[in-house]
């Protein structure tokens, strides 16, 4: 992760975590910021960051006895066991 949160004097502050920065964001640092739209903010950062490294390998979801075998970029798979069929 290379963004996270910090309390500042007027909200939160959306920084990078090496630098301990704030980030800017179309020119714009990510100070002051409301609780909810710094999460926000901070889990589009790192979506973007997720989407730019490219595809990630595989690895196993769901650590009971349903797990699949997917790829993290994609959505979640329910295996065919756990569907709602009547």
């Amino acid at each position: 992760m290379y963004y996270d949160l910090r309390a500042d004097r007027t909200g939160w502050t959306v920084f990078h975590v090496t630098s301990g920065r704030p980030v800017m964001w179309y020119e714009v640092p990510l100070v002051g910021v409301d609780l909810d739209t710094a999460h926000e903010l901070l889990v589009l950062l790192h979506r973007r960051d997720r989407l730019r490294s490219g595809p990630c390998p595989a690895c196993i979801t769901d650590g009971g006895s349903g797990s699949v075998l997917v790829d993290r970029s994609a959505l979640p798979v329910r295996p065919s066991g756990l569907s709602n069929r009547a």
